[in-house]
């Protein structure tokens, strides 16, 4: 299969209608889901049913793409087919989690050089929950955690993460691709439609950033979608699937805990994965990947 089998392919007839409902769909069911259904049991403090939610709430860009193609009388199979979701080798499974994992160590890199003090995350996590980890199986247990987490991350976590994927580089990027062939402008607009997409997240509940619930979280989640989603395209282009990319989230959102704890900041703003340190390390992934894709094939970058 060709690696770049699939972008701008499918559905050309009026692209622009399509991102427009799309955006309109899931926007308009998020807002419900996260802003009254969501907030009523935040505020009951049903905190574990809140987080079943929160979880199953990746689906709702798959919902917004399954209602379009309805509304469209088009095949369901090969409308997914066409947007990218087809079979992936489990080995590119696993090639696409690594990819967190070098946006970790980036990550990790960069903060040693910025003279950020970084610790074994698992002690502050276990302190959170007033554990102790047996002396001397600090970093047992951290290899543990992380070999468990690609393993974890590239399988089940990323058939949940499959249906962001399918509307986020799947409908909304090859819709885009049917107006423009320009990837990275593409992207842009893939980041920042991904990021708002988190906004009542930030906004309502504190997440990514608990100091900053307002616009400058819901910014700085937007300006760290754009180099993710360059990197997310890349493994979608390059396995020819949307598997590929909800690998790599899958296990981007199992690591996330391990990398807010690594790095010791006083403002999430500056940690990873959604802060500075990671969105730097993430584009200079995307760099990376771009360099190295277009050394290897004709670069639709």
């Amino acid at each position: 299969m060709s690696p770049a089998v699939g972008y701008g392919s499918r559905f050309t007839w009026n692209p622009l209608v399509r991102i427009i409902s799309f955006l309109s769909i899931v926007y308009s069911i998020t807002f419900i889901y996260d802003c009254v259904i969501m907030k009523y049991l935040y505020d009951l403090n049903l905190i574990q049913l809140y987080q079943v939610l929160l979880t199953f709430r990746n689906v709702i860009p798959l919902m917004a793409v399954l209602l379009i193609l309805l509304m469209l009388r088009e095949g369901i199979r090969d409308g997914l087919r066409g947007y990218g979701l087809r079979g992936c080798k489990f080995r590119f499974l696993l090639l696409s989690g690594l990819t967190p994992f070098l946006i970790y160590l980036i990550g990790f890199a960069y903060a040693l050089i910025l003279g950020f003090e970084v610790v074994n995350p698992l002690i502050p996590l276990y302190s959170a929950y007033s554990k102790s980890i047996p002396e001397g199986g600090e970093t047992f247990l951290l290899i543990l955690s992380l070999l468990s987490t690609l393993f974890v991350g590239s399988t089940l976590l990323c058939l949940l993460m499959l249906g962001q994927e399918v509307g986020w580089r799947g409908l909304l990027l090859e819709e885009a691709a049917n107006i423009s062939k320009n990837i990275l402008l593409n992207n842009v607009l893939v980041g920042i439609a991904w990021g708002l997409w988190y906004s009542p997240l930030i906004i309502l509940y504190s997440t990514y950033y608990p100091e900053h619930p307002d616009v400058v979280g819901v910014l700085m989640m937007v300006i760290s979608c754009i180099p993710l989603s360059v990197v997310f395209s890349y493994l979608k282009l390059r396995f020819g699937s949307l598997l590929a990319p909800a690998a790599a989230s899958g296990v981007l959102n199992g690591l996330h805990n391990l990398m807010v704890y690594t790095v010791v900041v006083g403002d999430s703003l500056y940690s990873m994965p959604s802060g500075l340190l990671g969105m730097a390390s993430t584009s200079t992934l995307a760099v990376v990947l771009h360099l190295l894709w277009r050394r290897s094939y004709q670069s639709p970058f």
